[in-house]
């Protein structure tokens, strides 16, 4: 979000969204407390990542020392090998992160690996 002087030196406000500026009207003391709220709620918002990093961070022997949040190998190796075979893509979500998509092709393996593997951990 951000303030645009047109070409009639009236500023304006506008927010991109998708990638698409758009316009939220002329300054005024509703768009200025929008502009405000709108930069508090971003700084509000890196903060808390930040904190939650941190966590991570100190939790993350933790979690490997209990193997929590682990794949088993083989599943990861076959995962890696639909990946590069084209049958597991990446694309960002709406958030900006990026997400694995399946195709339907690559559905029943993924079952049966995530089921071999279960069926390994059960007995073992």
């Amino acid at each position: 979000m951000s303030w645009k002087t047109s070409t009639n030196d009236k500023e304006y406000l506008y927010k991109k969204t998708g990638g698409i500026w758009k316009s939220l009207g002329p300054r005024s003391v509703e768009t200025e407390t929008a502009y405000r709220q709108f930069h508090a709620g971003r700084q509000q918002s890196k903060e808390r990542v930040a904190r939650l990093a941190q966590r991570l961070d100190e939790l993350a022997p933790v979690n490997r020392a209990l193997s929590i949040g682990r794949v088993p190998q083989l599943t990861a190796r076959i995962i890696r090998a639909l990946y590069k075979s084209g049958l597991i893509r990446y694309r960002n979500h709406s958030r900006g992160n990026p997400m694995p998509c399946l195709s339907m092709s690559a559905l029943p393996v993924c079952i049966s690996v995530v089921v071999f593997s279960r069926r390994k951990t059960w007995t073992s």
